[in-house]
């Protein structure tokens, strides 16, 4: 199954590819880290709670989030 971060990377690129310069350099410059400092705590905690058995899923229980 394909990792959320792959994912993230297509799109990240995708987007770059499609969109004008100085948008895409905006979009990197801001919204890219705003994003990332939202997601990655997020996934850490998540992460955290998988070990600790908080979740009780399939598909928590399998390794992967997605």
């Amino acid at each position: 199954m394909v990792g959320w971060q792959s994912l993230v990377l297509w799109f990240l690129s995708a987007y770059n590819y499609l969109s004008p310069t100085s948008f895409s350099s905006f979009f990197f410059q801001f919204t890219a880290p705003l994003f990332a400092s939202i997601l990655f705590p997020f996934y850490f905690f998540l992460q955290q709670q998988q070990l600790t058995g908080f979740f009780e899923h399939p598909l928590h229980r399998s390794g992967t989030l997605l």
